[in-house]
């Protein structure tokens, strides 16, 4: 029956894979084939402006349009000027300028609009970070010269040469532009870290340590990332004004992001003691703390060190690569749950190293985006679906030891569950304890005259009576067929005696409704170190109470 149960959950689990991967596959068809026939709210459109830019640095000068590149070894100071032609830029008040690594100045004739202003150097060295900036020129522009000095921090080609692009239109097209070029990012970015924030929170109601710390640090991981494509997606530029504590806090996620990943790995069972991948782990936050000291010292921005996190990203690589070797060892399910979610990293990662190195260093990043996203979506759900099986087994192991312990009739402690408490007490050897042996009389009687279920009544009531009359000072337990005890620790007796009279109170009331029933009581104290000394005290001053007991019944009859 159970077998058919999995086989029908299982069915249903890829039923419903295949409806995902249908479904996505016909929004990315409907995304590449669809007619575009609604625009959206309708907003200013923002221009590229296409005039020719004459462009000067050190003793050379060319004419174009952009964006374009040049060769400036020498990180000369680009001047870039052009004249607004109103009936060509149409209706618009402001310009778009993505920079790159380098101080700008915008100036409208003689008039200086904007100056990104020196670098950042106290606490620590930073550059200027690359990042979209709006500019307002006014309304009045027709005829005007426009100019931007264009300051390279690095030598590098990319940014020493770089003239960018140059968009004219309204603060809100401007918004419209950053936005519609980056939604699709913007939404993973969310989801990210929505993700990440529900596994911390998961996690954290998760009693199994390794479970735990591997929800804690994959959602980590999954936040970290998140953060570190909300600023490379430039939304936030939208919205705050000191972009070189968004491009640290860029740097320090990106630098990050290898080492939660490794560490969240590193949760496992069977990787928690590869060495190596504790070595890279604890290089990775190393290298973070060594680019933090360089930039503090001065000697170089987290830009300039960004080779560093590529030589250990390369390195991670190479530990994940050892990681799917191991795997093989492992057992058929875990093997599968580990290997895909790796293989689909290690892909990933190589692929979008090769497209950075071979195709397009400006357009990269979406296959490691892409491959980050399965992993964690594919990992997350592994780990919860494990979670979930482990919880259930512990609640089924839970069930099994109390009931192990637990009196089916009458649901007190029964005697495995006295032994257990004694053992407990006996390594507290200076600890007070005091015992009571209650033993049932009239139950064979009551048995004979109204059968067994009457009897088990009886117990029950038993039970009842002496839970409540021994509630907060001390545990009951039934440790034989009409046989009960009660242990209390570290209680003093005349609150035990007073529960005592409690007790024989009930007693006397149920007794007079049932002929023949009683309770004898033997009671003992004394420490713990004499445990099994006090259980019999009390035991033999039960047994002679119960003769004592009789002899009146007998002499009464």
């Amino acid at each position: 029956m159970r077998s058919t149960e999995e086989r029908k959950r299982k069915y249903l689990n890829y039923s419903m894979l295949l409806f995902v991967i249908i479904a996505m596959i016909g929004a990315v068809i409907a995304c590449l084939f669809a007619p575009a026939t609604y625009d959206g709210f309708q907003m200013e459109p923002c221009h590229k402006i296409e005039n020719s830019f004459e462009v000067t640095w050190g003793s050379q000068q060319i004419k174009t349009t952009l964006s374009n590149t040049i060769n400036n070894p020498n990180m000369e100071t680009i001047y870039m000027t052009t004249v607004l032609q109103k009936e060509k830029l149409g209706n618009g008040d402001s310009i778009l300028i993505r920079n790159r690594q380098s101080r700008i100045k915008v100036y409208l004739d003689d008039e200086l609009l904007f100056d990104s202003g020196e670098r950042f150097l106290k606490p620590f060295l930073l550059g200027y970070g690359s990042y979209w900036k709006s500019i307002l020129v006014g309304n009045n522009y027709g005829g005007k010269t426009l100019k931007i000095e264009i300051h390279p921090e690095y030598k590098m080609n990319a940014v020493s040469g770089y003239l960018p692009n140059i968009y004219f239109g309204t603060q809100s097209s401007f918004m419209s532009f950053i936005l519609k070029n980056t939604y699709w990012y913007l939404f993973l970015t969310l989801a990210l870290i929505a993700v990440g924030i529900y596994e911390i929170i998961y996690g954290i109601f998760v009693f199994h340590k390794d479970k735990a710390n591997g929800l804690l640090f994959l959602g980590l991981f999954s936040v970290d990332t998140g953060i570190w494509l909300l600023i490379e997606c430039h939304v936030l530029e939208i919205f705050m004004d000191n972009m070189q504590v968004i491009t640290y806090l860029s740097y320090v996620a990106y630098g990050m992001m290898p080492v939660l990943l490794l560490r969240f790995l590193l949760s496992y069972e069977e990787f928690k003691d590869k060495i190596y991948l504790n070595l890279i782990c604890f290089s990775g936050v190393l290298l973070n703390f060594i680019q933090l000291i360089l930039a503090w010292a001065e000697i170089c921005t987290p830009f300039e060190s960004q080779w560093l996190n590529r030589g250990y990203l390369g390195l991670t690589i190479i530990g994940m690569l050892a990681i799917l070797f191991s795997v093989r060892k492992c057992e058929k399910g875990k093997r599968r749950e580990l290997y895909g979610g790796i293989l689909i990293l290690v892909v990933s990662t190589i692929l979008e190293q090769g497209y950075f190195v071979s195709i397009s260093k400006e357009t990269s990043g979406r296959i490691l985006v892409i491959g980050l996203c399965l992993f964690i979506f594919k990992s997350g759900v592994d780990l919860i679906r494990e979670t979930r099986k482990q919880q259930r087994i512990d609640m089924e192991k839970e069930i099994l030891m109390e009931m192990a312990y637990t009196d089916g009739m009458t649901h007190l402690g029964n005697r495995f569950a006295y032994e257990k408490e004694k053992n407990k007490l006996e390594n507290q050897p200076d600890t007070k304890v005091m015992i009571l042996i209650a033993d049932m009389n009239g139950l064979k009687q009551a048995n004979d005259n109204h059968g067994h279920m009457y009897g088990d009544q009886i117990i029950c009531k038993t039970a009842e009576i002496l839970e409540s009359s021994f509630e907060n000072v001390g545990k009951s337990f039934r440790i034989g067929g009409d046989e009960f005890c009660v242990l209390s620790v570290n209680k003093d007796r005349l609150v035990f005696e007073e529960c005592i009279k409690n007790m024989e109170a009930n007693v006397k009331v149920l007794s007079s409704t049932i002929k023949g029933y009683g309770i004898a009581l033997g009671f003992a104290e004394g420490k713990a170190d004499d445990i099994d000394e006090i259980f019999h005290t009390a035991d033999n001053l039960m047994y002679a109470n119960k003769k004592k007991m009789k002899k009146e019944i007998d002499r009464y009859v």
